[in-house]
């Protein structure tokens, strides 16, 4: 990183092309990761977060992480069957960054992981 200090940007937004331009925005300016929440304002059945979330992660090109606060999120929780179909359909797909304090939703996507992706790096 030549000295430099690595930047996570935040690319959320309830509007999934507008979130997933951020991300490609962070990406070209040199952030290091890119991290989106569910989207605010709706609470989306899980095949739209599903694509939502793809969208993002895809356009990023970067290590792509998910901020599931499900309190703070109309109660949008990240479930741990789209947790690992992400892990599946994105390959720069990094990690879940969690403050649900769901403990057993972190167990079982760390348990679960290397299954769908074995070189996944929890």
């Amino acid at each position: 990183m030549n000295g430099r200090v690595p930047v996570i940007a935040h690319a959320s937004q309830s509007g999934t092309a507008i979130a997933a331009g951020l991300a490609r925005h962070a990406a070209q300016a040199g952030a290091a990761a890119v991290v989106a929440t569910t989207p605010y304002y709706w609470t989306p059945p899980v095949g739209m977060l599903l694509e939502h979330f793809t969208q993002i992660g895809r356009e990023a090109g970067i290590p792509f992480f998910i901020y599931n606060s499900p309190s703070e999120m109309s109660g949008v929780k990240v479930t741990t069957d789209l947790a690992l179909k992400l892990i599946d359909r994105i390959s720069n797909f990094a990690g879940v960054i969690d403050a649900s304090l769901d403990w057993q939703f972190m167990i079982e996507v760390l348990s679960n992981a290397r299954q769908t992706r074995p070189d996944f790096n929890s």
